[in-house]
This record gives structure tokens, C-alpha cells and sequence, in this order.
């Protein structure tokens, strides 16, 4: 078993604090710094936008 890397998982929780912080903000500035060119996100109620542009235009 791997052990846990701690900074690692402590990158991934600022960047989801940042990322919630945006929506509770509406200032999505910073969007392009927590979001890749190419992802997928879907939704847990089915909608799933396929490139930062469709989340750019979602938002």
C-alpha cells in the first residue's frame, strides 16, 4: 500500500475550497487555474459539459 502524500492531497483541497469559493463569490476569474482545457464534468443530475468552453458558457 502506498503511503498517503499529504502535500499532494492538500493541493487538491485548496483547489476545491477555490473552486467552491467561486460559486459562493460568482467571481469565476480564476476559473482556467482549477478547471484543464479538455475536462469532463457532469453533473449528478445527468448534464456533462466536455471542454472548459462549455463550462465557461454553462456558468
Amino acid at each position: 500500500m502506498k503511503p498517503i502524500d499529504i502535500a499532494s492531497t492538500q493541493r487538491r483541497t485548496t483547489i476545491i475550497q477555490h473552486y467552491f469559493s467561486m460559486w459562493l463569490t460568482r467571481d469565476f476569474n480564476k476559473l482556467k487555474q482549477v478547471i484543464a482545457t479538455d475536462c469532463y464534468y457532469q453533473e449528478c443530475y445527468g448534464p456533462a459539459y466536455c471542454s472548459f468552453a462549455e463550462i465557461q458558457a454553462w456558468i
